[in-house]
């Protein structure tokens, strides 16, 4: 895993709170605005530390935490992340 991707995942782990979670896999893309810009998108799924084996690649276990960050030119990172009342919000660091 490259370093600035480490630095990511520690980031986000600290930032939220995801000490009872490990990072099962993550996900990166790229994608050209309309005004040529050039912009990356990093998502992670995090599943709970209990979950040991997961073959279904179609479905998370329950407790699965999704975070997705948007990285734009400016380095501003818009983290958004999705799991019941965990955290339903836009995050911007």
């Amino acid at each position: 895993m490259d370093e600035r991707i480490k630095e990511l995942v520690q980031m986000v782990k600290g930032a939220i709170g995801l000490d009872a979670y490990y990072l099962k896999r993550y996900q990166l893309d790229r994608y050209v605005t309309m005004l040529n810009d050039t912009n990356y998108t990093i998502s992670m799924e995090w599943f709970p530390n209990h979950v040991i084996e997961h073959d279904d690649e179609e479905v998370n276990p329950e407790g699965t935490v999704i975070v997705d960050i948007e990285l734009n030119e400016s380095n501003e990172k818009n983290l958004i992340c999705w799991w019941k009342d965990f955290c339903k919000w836009n995050y911007i660091f």
